[in-house]
């Protein structure tokens, strides 16, 4: 971490410091050296992100749906450079909502007849 990330990531770290000590109802984060993560687990989800998402100067987007996990999901946003995660249920913070289908093709190999023999359709020669 290079000096000026440190002073980016004790900035962010006292901003969100003052958040928690003005809203005891929200849960701690878990700071790391390269950000902050909250882990919410506790439903409903949403209005706490919500209220965590007023009091920061920055919008929580990006989300994405943890792969092998579609009941976890993740919004990031960025103070300063450094990152801030909400990771929670994704039943409380996204709908599902399919955009579109793909046909697929239903494939058989048939062989074809040798020279002199019937196809194996059933036509004859």
């Amino acid at each position: 971490m290079t000096a000026l990330d440190r002073v980016a990531w004790i900035a962010v770290g006292r901003l969100i410091l003052d958040l928690v000590e003005t809203d005891p109802e929200l849960p701690l984060p878990m700071f790391t050296s390269t950000g902050f993560k909250w882990g919410l687990y506790a439903s409903p989800t949403a209005p706490v992100v919500a209220r965590i998402e007023a009091a920061l100067p920055c919008e929580l987007s990006g989300l994405s749906v943890l792969a092998g996990n579609e009941d976890r999901c993740v919004l990031a946003g960025v103070i300063d450079g450094i990152p801030v995660i909400v990771e929670g249920w994704t039943s409380d913070l996204a709908e599902r909502r399919v955009t579109g289908t793909t046909v697929v093709e239903q494939v058989e190999w048939v062989r074809l007849p040798a020279q002199g023999e019937a196809p194996e359709s059933g036509a004859s020669a």
